[in-house]
Order: C-alpha cells, then sequence, then structure tokens
C-alpha cells in the first residue's frame, strides 16, 4: 500500500483530511501541515517491521493510535494477540516519545496478573515508535459504564478489588498511576 492510499488525518484534533491539504480544515484547529506530512493510520495486514501485523484500529488519542496486531515472532500461540499502541508519525519526538519509554520500561518491570503484559517497545531508531502489550478483549470500563445503566454491587468489589492490587504491585516498584480513569481500566470479556 503506498502513502497516499492511507487515511490521513490531524494528530491534534484527529479530523481526516486529504494527504495534499496544507492546513487542517476543522476550524477550531487549523494546524499547518507538518513537514513530514499529515499522520496516517496504517491499514488491516500491514506489517510494522516485520513483527506486527496489524488486525484493527481500536482508537485513536492525542499520543498516537492503538491497533490490534499479531506478533508474528511469538512462539507461544496465546502472546501472538497484541495491543499496540504506535506514536503519531509527526509528533513521535521529545516528551511524548519519552512518555512512552517510561510507560514501557514500567510495564516491563511489572508483572501482576491485573496488569496489561509487556511485549515489545520500540522508542529508537527509525519510526514507527511503539508500546506492545498484551490484548485484553473487552474493552475498558468506561466502554462498560457506557453500555450498562449501572454495575451491580458484585461487579462494583470485583473490579475495585482488581484494581487495587494492580495499583499495590505499582506501588511497591515505585511506580504512581497518574493517569487511572474508567478509559484506562480494560475489563476483560
Amino acid at each position: 500500500m503506498g502513502r497516499s492510499e492511507r487515511t490521513h488525518y490531524c494528530s491534534y484534533c484527529l479530523h481526516y483530511l486529504d494527504e495534499i491539504d496544507d492546513f487542517c480544515p476543522h476550524t477550531p484547529c487549523g494546524r499547518t501541515r507538518p513537514a513530514t506530512g499529515w499522520a496516517y493510520f496504517f491499514e488491516a495486514g500491514e506489517n510494522i517491521d516485520g513483527r506486527f501485523r496489524i488486525r484493527n484500529r481500536l482508537g485513536a488519542g492525542g499520543a498516537g493510535v492503538t491497533y490490534r496486531a499479531i506478533d508474528l515472532v511469538a512462539d507461544d500461540p496465546d502472546l501472538r494477540d497484541v495491543a499496540l499502541k504506535v506514536l503519531h508519525h509527526d509528533r513521535g519526538r521529545g516528551i511524548l516519545k519519552d512518555r512512552l519509554r517510561l510507560e514501557g520500561e514500567v510495564l516491563r518491570r511489572l508483572d501482576h496478573p491485573n496488569v496489561v503484559p509487556f511485549r515489545e517497545l520500540k522508542v529508537d531508531g527509525t519510526e514507527p515508535y511503539y508500546l506492545a502489550t498484551g490484548y485484553v478483549p473487552g474493552g475498558s470500563l468506561d466502554d462498560l459504564l457506557r453500555s450498562q445503566t449501572k454495575l451491580s454491587a458484585r461487579s462494583v468489589l470485583v473490579v475495585g478489588g482488581q484494581v487495587a492490587r494492580a495499583l499495590a504491585s505499582a506501588h511497591a516498584i515505585g511506580v504512581i498511576h497518574r493517569d487511572l480513569k474508567p478509559a484506562n481500566i480494560l475489563v476483560r470479556d
């Protein structure tokens, strides 16, 4: 797939646009096209670094795009399904890159059943820069809360206990989670 066939977007407001646009047409944004060109989404079937084959896009935010992918070099079939967070190619420097590095290094040190398992981190060399973790089917607690009017008391206790144990594990190695919210808590099917 050639670069011109990709879906491009503004990495600041996530508005879709044509590769040739000089400015983001989204009125509140209006960013100038980066020197490296507009960010683009990887498409299903594309390979990243010969290791990860994209299955589908899970979400996008201020730092990058998260994809569900297959780890082509994992020996264990249970480890092949990954969530791959890829930094926006036009913002893969400075603080975003440093945050991704820190997130990867922390996950590498954490080994807890209620924390997504670390798989791979790439923040050096040529882009794309990414963090691969185990894939958790089921979506986020935020998704669950939006689809149900309320959770049972038992569900609240189970999820709350798992979050507390995961946080205790992080605190034990000196890590404080500074962005704990329902959108960052994954729930299994």
